[in-house]
């Protein structure tokens, strides 16, 4: 009697010790797939020229890195460039693929992308869409100094003179050597 006795209860502690772990979830693959854990943004820092396009993928994922297909949305602050949805995506791709177009301001901006109440930020640096060297001496000989002034175009703007600058702060080929 005294045998059963224990074992009666070796096995009753038995299955409440297995009800509690069952109980208990440690499985680290257990979440919930449809949840935004992360934005992720290809590529995470963008230099733009004036006019120029640029594709940006973003992507919502769960805690696992699998997509959610939750809509990804963006703000730039300030404008300097323009975001629109990327219209060569597949509908076989998770929302996020975006256009981004070069404007005629010039200096640093941040995309804020926004999904599922999360948020990421790419940052972004506007640059001039072409350099024109004016303003330089028609012979330059082998190791000379020499100076030269540049003008900057955008797209809808005249250009903007700077310089002069030295050779030493600009690096620049000839066709003619």
């Amino acid at each position: 009697m005294r045998v059963g006795f224990v074992r009666n209860v070796g096995l009753v502690a038995l299955g409440l010790a297995v009800a509690v772990t069952a109980a208990c979830n440690d499985d680290p693959l257990s979440f919930d797939n449809d949840a935004v854990f992360d934005i992720v943004t290809n590529p995470s820092a963008m230099t733009v020229p004036a006019g120029a396009v640029v594709k940006l993928a973003t992507r919502a994922v769960n805690q696992g890195g699998e997509p959610t297909w939750t809509e990804v949305t963006h703000t730039v602050a300030p404008a300097c460039v323009i975001v629109e949805d990327d219209p060569d995506a597949l509908e076989i791709n998770p929302p996020g693929l975006f256009v981004v177009t070069g404007g005629t301001v010039w200096g640093s901006c941040t995309i804020t992308l926004t999904a599922g109440g999360d948020t990421a930020t790419v940052a972004v640096t506007n640059v001039a869409g072409q350099i024109l060297i004016v303003d330089y001496p028609e012979l330059v000989a082998f190791g000379q100094s020499v100076q030269f002034g540049a003008s900057i175009y955008t797209l809808d703007e005249p250009p903007v003179l700077m310089g002069p600058f030295e050779n030493s702060d600009a690096d620049w080929t000839s066709d003619d050597p």
